[in-house]
């Protein structure tokens, strides 16, 4: 099996580098200083149980690497259009390409370049980032790699890679429905990264403060509103599903879409906080609490519309 990577950051780096040490044919795509530190010096993974370092193929043309079996697309969702418009050279007839990002647009903005039979759900539960220009810091998380087809068959395809996953030392828990899993995921992050980048406080500060704990809860009812229009199926009790899992979270957790916003950084507002709002205008579902996070988010980055 050939795969290729795209992307090293934190999702890229972490599964590429598992594939690596398990012996699958992994190739990266990647630019600047990251291929740069790839070629030089491999891919690092440091965690509290040490550092481990693998020799990597990497390259900035597609081209170099030809047609795979199964694509990673391992960018931020605001990337994912820019980093799969070249890789045409990757896409073969039966290749899949794994969307990883957070929220529930990466699908739809994958299949909008790729197509749809291209393009296979996947989601992510790791906390990952970048140290430095290839060297990725794991600091938990199960680990884990949830894929499925689009309409959620039950292909050669998926059970091919999910076999490959579980043998590079990867979970790959078959999900009942990837888009519910999506959604699910979305309420887990959307909110308190919204929240967050809002009032500037960490999880624990979201939960502890009474008026705040209910904001939260209100704002992933609103995810869990539009999912349902959209016919997704979720548990009754979900909300209240996702708030117990929000805090079994370190107190002092931020996500990635707070740390980005709060720190200037070009970051997943519009693909995350707007896609809840377009897609609630869609199934004529009100999602007040993030249209006003979107709206005065894209104003702290200077945006007026």
């Amino acid at each position: 099996m050939r795969i290729a990577v795209i992307g090293a950051g934190g999702v890229g780096g972490f599964f590429g580098a598992k594939l690596v040490q398990s012996g699958v044919e992994t190739h990266f795509v990647a630019r600047g200083a990251t291929l740069d530190a790839l070629r030089r010096r491999g891919l690092t993974v440091a965690s509290s149980q040490g550092h481990k370092t693998v020799h990597v193929h990497a390259t900035d043309d597609p081209a170099d690497i030809s047609q795979v079996d199964f694509v990673l697309c391992c960018v931020k969702a605001t990337q994912v259009i820019d980093a799969l418009e070249p890789a045409g050279a990757l896409i073969g007839a039966s290749t899949a390409v794994v969307t990883t990002q957070n929220g529930v647009d990466g699908p739809r903005m994958t299949a909008s370049v790729v197509g749809r039979e291209h393009t296979m759900p996947g989601v992510v539960k790791v906390f990952s980032q970048i140290a430095e220009p290839g060297v990725v810091e794991h600091r938990g998380g199960p680990g884990t790699l949830e894929i499925g087809e689009w309409n959620n068959e039950v292909s050669s395809r998926v059970a091919a890679m999910r076999s490959v996953l579980e043998a590079a030392g990867v979970p790959s828990p078959a999900p009942r429905d990837i888009w519910e899993l999506l959604w699910e995921k979305s309420m887990i992050v959307v909110p308190p990264g919204g929240l967050g980048a809002l009032t500037q406080l960490p999880i624990g500060e979201l939960l502890s403060r009474p008026n705040l704990r209910e904001l939260l809860a209100t704002a992933i009812a609103e995810i869990r509103d539009v999912a349902v229009a959209r016919r997704v199926e979720l548990p009754a009790d979900i909300v209240e599903q996702t708030m117990a899992f929000i805090e079994t979270q370190p107190p002092s957790s931020t996500t990635s879409l707070q740390r980005d916003l709060m720190a200037g950084r070009p970051s997943e507002l519009d693909p995350q906080l707007g896609a809840v709002v377009r897609y609630g205008r869609e199934a004529g579902v009100p999602t007040p609490l993030h249209a006003l996070m979107y709206e005065v988010l894209k104003l702290g980055r200077g945006e007026q519309h």
